[in-house]
């Protein structure tokens, strides 16, 4: 059981860091549950644009592949493919920019009318949110304080799971079942505790998964896989060696050779590669589970197979990735689980919101309300967990830093006001 003082000091942190992080927090809660379901929803509401049968397996491409790249123009080379077989979502042909800029186009088609739908306007609704969540529309900036409150996030939770934590099982109400009954304090102290308590475990899941994306972190374990070498697989995959005099094998060999390998067809991913010495890649998938199963390179004219993984057989940097969106997203079991991630994202805007309710029906007229400064003994286990985190969350980190800098210079400062006045 942890000592009353030390528990003190866990309910100032809670306090500080939740009220800090309270406006981003919902911020991010928000728009991350309108993405939830951005496939299922740009379907319906660019249906005309983004919606189309095709049946992998009979239809052609090629001619719908000619006719988009017709319609973007000489300054853009064919860069591959998105098909989700099986959803409704035409399939999707990406033009990158012979500029050097990178810019991709994804030009929607209709194999079997044989014509091009058009693009997704940019930006719509679902770009905008995406900007928000990750940047909220400030840049860098924006990306930094959407990190620090990511890393906060799962401190906040894990403190708050201490808190929650009884000191007897003995009674459910207050633990378990909220006491909607009691004072309006109780009531919201019930709430907050319990239903935080409830989503807890996915909270944790989607803030982890999120900092993949994040500035810092995501550039930490990027440059890391790099190094590593645990990219080397997407990074640097064979080559294509096959006589340049040859022609490309067309869009339609590769799906043929898709479905003769019997690889999954419900999300499939074709680059056709930029350099003569490119391979084509093929990257497939089920609706759930992670992103991408197989992975497939192709000599780029002869369409020999030069490499046929599956995702088990790849290093544990690249298996992450691959897992992480759909955790992320909560596309991991399909529509079960993102109606709990939905939920959970929710329940985490509701939380803070809660959570000051509870600080200003508590506070007494007159008073702050905040937690008073308590002085308590760190034990080693609390500062090996400190430390942990600081590390394995470097703007967390040095987020304390910056605290422990400003308390010891208030304090130095103190210290050396007395010492004069005495």
């Amino acid at each position: 059981m942890i000592e009353v003082k030390l528990r003190r000091v866990f309910w100032a942190w809670h306090f500080w860091t939740g009220l800090i992080a309270a406006p981003v927090l919902i911020i991010l809660s928000i728009t991350g549950a309108l993405y939830v379901f951005k496939p299922e929803i740009e379907v319906w509401w660019y249906d005309e644009i983004a919606s189309a049968e095709f049946d992998i397996q009979t239809d052609s491409l090629n001619d719908c592949v000619t006719a988009a790249m017709r319609s973007v123009g000489e300054g853009y080379g064919l860069y591959g493919l998105e098909i989700e077989h099986g959803t409704g979502r035409a399939p999707a042909v990406l033009a990158m920019a012979n500029d050097g800029s990178h810019q991709i186009r994804r030009i929607y088609v209709d194999p079997r009318q044989n014509r091009v739908l058009g693009e997704i306007p940019e930006p719509n609704f679902f770009t905008v949110v995406l900007a928000i969540h990750r940047r909220l529309l400030a840049g860098t900036p924006g990306r930094v304080l959407t990190e620090l409150t990511t890393g906060w996030t799962i401190a906040i939770t894990l403190i708050g799971i201490i808190l929650w934590w009884p000191r007897s099982w003995r009674r459910l109400s207050g633990i378990l079942v909220p006491r909607l009954s009691g004072k309006r304090y109780v009531q919201l102290r019930d709430l907050h505790s319990i239903g935080g308590t409830a989503i807890s475990s996915i909270v944790i899941v989607i803030s982890i998964t999120g900092l993949l994306y994040a500035l810092v972190w995501g550039g930490l374990f990027q440059v890391t896989g790099f190094l590593s070498g645990q990219f080397d697989v997407v990074l640097d995959p064979p080559q294509s060696l096959s006589d340049t005099s040859q022609d490309k094998i067309s869009v339609d060999d590769v799906v043929t050779r898709l479905r003769e390998l019997s690889l999954p067809t419900a999300r499939v991913s074709i680059a056709m590669g930029q350099i003569e010495s490119d391979p084509i890649t093929i990257e497939s998938g089920q609706h759930w589970g992670p992103s991408v199963t197989r992975l497939v390179h192709l000599d780029r004219r002869s369409g020999e197979i030069l490499a046929n993984q599956r995702l088990s057989n790849l290093p544990p940097m690249a298996i992450y990735t691959q897992w992480n969106y759909p955790l992320h997203v909560g596309s991991i079991a399909g529509l079960t689980t993102k109606i709990i991630w939905i939920v959970a994202a929710i329940g985490l805007a509701l939380l803070p919101i809660l959570g000051i309710a509870m600080w200003l029906t508590r506070r007494r007229p007159g008073k702050t309300g905040v937690p008073k400064r308590t002085e308590a003994v760190h034990p080693g286990w609390l500062k090996a967990i400190i430390a942990l985190l600081a590390i394995s969350l470097p703007t967390v980190g040095l987020s304390m830093l910056a605290v422990a800098a400003v308390g010891w210079y208030r304090q130095h400062r103190q210290n050396r006001s007395n010492s004069l006045s005495g």
